[in-house]
């Protein structure tokens, strides 16, 4: 994944409101936004179901960027998730 390329749109989007919050508003939005209508895609089979999800990426990425998640908390999580995975049955 080209995280470099997504922390430059990151930064670029931050710079273009006028508080943090705001910015956090506006991903979240979009997220929620893009969370109902993978769903939906899904439902009816579209293959433009995973331009959205690559947008979904996009826009977590984003927000984590926006509330300064550094890598120590991404290494912590994916932990997390690979021991989950490990004990899935």
């Amino acid at each position: 994944m080209e995280l470099d390329l997504i922390n430059k749109l990151a930064k670029e989007s931050q710079e273009r409101f006028s508080s943090k919050a705001e910015h956090h508003d506006f991903l979240m939005f979009h997220i929620q936004h893009h969370l109902v209508e993978i769903n939906d895609l899904m439902a009816k089979k579209d293959p433009h179901c995973k331009k959205e999800m690559a947008d979904l990426v996009i826009l977590c990425h984003m927000l984590a960027h926006n509330e300064e998640v550094d890598s120590k908390i991404f290494k912590e999580r994916m932990a997390k998730f690979k021991s989950k995975i490990k004990d899935f049955d």
